[in-house]
């Protein structure tokens, strides 16, 4: 049976990764030093490429699993998580460059993730299962509705804001591994364990395939460079905005 998703879903989640890419490029530009503006047009043709890339490939299908298959989306997710991490591990340019960024400006955009209720409505739909929607759903707005907070804290240097963020992350990660599991222990797969109707078959299409294959990479990258900057400025000393910026 072909499940519809609601055409107001469409617009909704494509917007919100136009945002994304934008508000990653004016980052940036803003704080990327003294060849911002290339390293700027970079990383936007970059993000398109990746996104167009992304939306062609859904399109195409490429991330539907057999029933007795392995999960094909993970072709979608991984790449970009592996790629991210070795730049940040072995390039200390990316690195730095990352770094950069000031910590409310890499928290403030996960309030992104408040769209992740859309999960909820679709479960009202019959489109998506319970045992997925739900804690990915509600996870994702309360991360995104406290990443507002969060950056506020750390933009007015409070002096519980690192703790504060790093217990953020830590909740934002476990949100996203925990929607990416029972996302894939849902869908019909070798690896699927809940049966039941309707399945996270819809995941793997278009217009949602762009949250598990785009987004997602993006937001627990941008948690991972968020904890690095938090370690780099206890073990740095000095303000929270002195010890990350002082290292670009």
């Amino acid at each position: 049976m072909t499940i519809l998703v609601p055409s107001f879903v469409w617009p909704l989640l494509l917007g919100a990764d136009a945002l994304l890419i934008a508000y990653l490029v004016l980052a940036v530009r803003r704080y990327g030093g003294v060849h911002a503006r290339g390293l700027a047009l970079g990383v936007g043709g970059a993000l398109t490429v990746w996104f167009a890339g992304m939306i062609a490939l859904s399109a195409s299908g490429a991330f539907v699993a057999g029933a007795g298959g392995p999960p094909t989306i993970a072709l979608g997710v991984f790449p970009p998580l592996i790629i991210g991490g070795a730049g940040l591990v072995f390039s200390r340019t990316i690195r730095t460059k990352a770094l950069a960024i000031p910590q409310p400006w890499l928290v403030a955009v996960q309030s992104l993730r408040m769209l992740g209720i859309v999960f909820v409505i679709l479960l009202g739909y019959g489109v998506l299962p319970p045992q997925f929607a739900l804690p990915a759903g509600w996870g994702d707005f309360v991360v995104g509705a406290l990443a507002p907070l969060v950056a506020y804290a750390l933009a007015r240097e409070h002096p519980w804001a690192r703790s504060l963020t790093v217990a953020w992350n830590i909740l934002g990660i476990m949100d996203l591994l925990v929607a990416l599991g029972m996302g894939a222990l849902s869908a019909p797969s070798a690896i699927r364990i809940f049966h039941g109707s309707p399945s996270t078959g819809v995941m793997a299409q278009l217009p949602l395939s762009m949250i598990p294959v785009f987004a997602v990479p993006i937001f627990l990258i941008l948690h991972v460079v968020s904890l690095l900057g938090i370690i780099r400025a206890r073990t740095g000393g000095g303000s929270l905005a002195q010890a990350v910026l002082s290292r670009a």
